[in-house]
């Protein structure tokens, strides 16, 4: 299965390692991210290299060969992260390992809050932010909470810009989705559909 979700922090590699294990397609430089980037190697991360785009089709092979293999892989198909406040265009690229091995795809909505409801940027990592400047805000801010949307699994169909474009359409909330909630530490998850866990 190939996992699809919006970018918002390296913490949304942790959040979905949460819910559904699986291998990552992350930046190159994580690997350099001391306990992350070791964190990083044990999860056979696939690296890209966003600059040398010409690497790319090497990238989707490999997605391909572990989808292949019965593998759960995920991608963040923005390209980039984002404040979390808005969504970004999925880039179709990464999507063509689904179209060629012909697995379903995962939809998946990631939305940081405050533990009252409202959206928060405190995860973001964006711009020329250091990891560790990323850390201690998060740490000063122990109230953010995440939901996790999972929409209907997608058909990967034939043509990748429409498997993108649907699944984008997926994580916006433009369809029923079913919704898995964080609750903060201690809560009582109704009906155990959700499972308790803190951002920070």
């Amino acid at each position: 299965m190939l996992v699809v979700a919006p970018h918002v922090s390296w913490t949304d590699v942790l959040v979905l390692t949460a819910v559904a294990p699986a291998e990552f397609v992350a930046r190159a430089d994580l690997l350099d991210w001391g306990l992350l980037g070791a964190l990083a190697r044990r999860m056979r991360v696939i690296t890209i290299e966003r600059e040398r785009l010409r690497l790319l089709p090497d990238v989707i092979e490999r997605v391909h060969t572990r989808l292949v293999e019965g593998g759960r892989v995920a991608v963040f198909p923005e390209g980039t992260t984002r404040c979390g406040r808005s969504l970004g265009g999925f880039r179709p690229a990464l999507l063509q390992a689904a179209v060629d091995a012909q697995c379903p795809v995962q939809p998946v909505g990631l939305r940081y809050g405050e533990r009252g409801g409202e959206l928060t940027a405190v995860p973001a990592f964006v711009g020329d932010e250091t990891i560790g400047s990323s850390i201690r805000r998060m740490i000063r801010n122990r109230g953010v909470v995440v939901e996790v949307v999972l929409a209907p699994l997608e058909h990967p169909g034939r043509d990748r810009h429409d498997l993108a474009a649907r699944c984008a359409r997926a994580v916006r909330d433009e369809r029923p989705v079913e919704a898995v909630t964080f609750l903060p530490v201690g809560g009582s998850p109704a009906g155990g559909a959700a499972r308790t866990v803190d951002a920070a």
